[in-house]
């Protein structure tokens, strides 16, 4: 009997796509949250994917939708679903977004160089409106602290996707490891709600 109980607290519960909201090792996932803030941009200097310098809040002046993450090329958790959900998002949204900015920022730049994150686009079907940015580390941190989203260490970040209207100053934060159409209705909702 021992032995049965033992097997059974090892074993992983497995569970299918739209199940109970249990993810793959039996966690329920946290609800759903959004979060309207207004972040003030650092004056930092990151590289993109194609070694093109960018000024961050220049790259945030655009005149565009923008929606936005952090991720790391390492990470076999969740930054993998987040990508891949993000590369999907833009096709699955109402939303225009012909013009959608979409931005990454690593969590990981002393890893994370052009040419790393280049070969992580390449893998996951990065489109011309997507920038996948990294920098000296003293500068990303800054980013993280700006958008509230710092969590002690890269391994413990949270999934958060950041969206902000064509020419608005306020952000809405979703909280949560979401789908892709739940996160395109998601920031749909956020860039009409603007």
């Amino acid at each position: 009997m021992l032995l049965a109980l033992v097997l059974a607290s090892c074993a992983t519960p497995t569970t299918a796509p739209g199940d109970s909201g249990a993810d793959a090792l039996g966690a329920v996932p946290e609800p759903l949250r959004k979060v309207r803030a207004t972040y003030e941009t650092p004056d930092v200097v990151l590289v993109d994917q194609t070694n093109t310098v960018h000024r961050l809040p220049d790259l945030l002046a655009d005149d565009r939708p923008v929606v936005m993450n952090f991720v790391f090329t390492t990470c076999t958790t969740i930054c993998p679903v987040m990508t891949a959900t993000f590369s999907q998002v833009a096709e699955q949204m109402r939303s225009d977004t012909s013009d959608l900015l979409m931005i990454s920022i690593s969590l990981d730049p002393e890893y994370d160089t052009p040419e790393i994150l280049q070969q992580y686009a390449d893998r996951y079907g990065v489109g011309a409106n997507w920038r996948l940015l990294t920098g000296r580390a003293h500068d990303v941190l800054a980013v993280l602290d700006a958008f509230d989203a710092l969590s002690g260490s890269k391994m413990n970040h949270r999934p958060y996707a950041y969206a902000r209207a064509a020419g608005a100053t306020e952000w809405v934060r979703v909280e949560g490891l979401l789908p892709a159409a739940q996160l395109a209705h998601e920031l749909d909702a956020a860039l009409i709600a603007q």
